[in-house]
């Protein structure tokens, strides 16, 4: 006795079209899942790297400053032995 599946010709293959075609949605689904999380690291890494270069300008103008500091202090200071140093040549009378 003959299956009832069977009874409709190309009815086998017409079923292995839809699940095939099933498949591809699943694919088709699933590299659209890969390409959103792609893109989410993606904006996630660009956030990392901005933070990144924020954080060492921050440093670097931490550092900037320190030198500045320091120059301005070394700057006095010569100035200051300078003026100690005239008033030793030069003293008033």
């Amino acid at each position: 006795m003959r299956s009832l599946k069977w009874a409709v010709p190309g009815a086998q293959s017409q079923k292995r079209k839809a699940k095939s075609n099933r498949g591809d949605g699943g694919i088709q689904g699933f590299m659209a899942e890969l390409q959103r999380q792609r893109e989410e690291m993606n904006q996630q890494e660009s956030a990392n790297m901005e933070n990144l270069i924020k954080m060492q300008q921050e440093a670097e103008d931490r550092r900037f400053k320190a030198m500045q500091e320091q120059q301005q202090a070394n700057t006095q200071m010569v100035m200051q032995l300078m003026g100690t140093f005239m008033r030793a040549l030069f003293p008033a009378h």
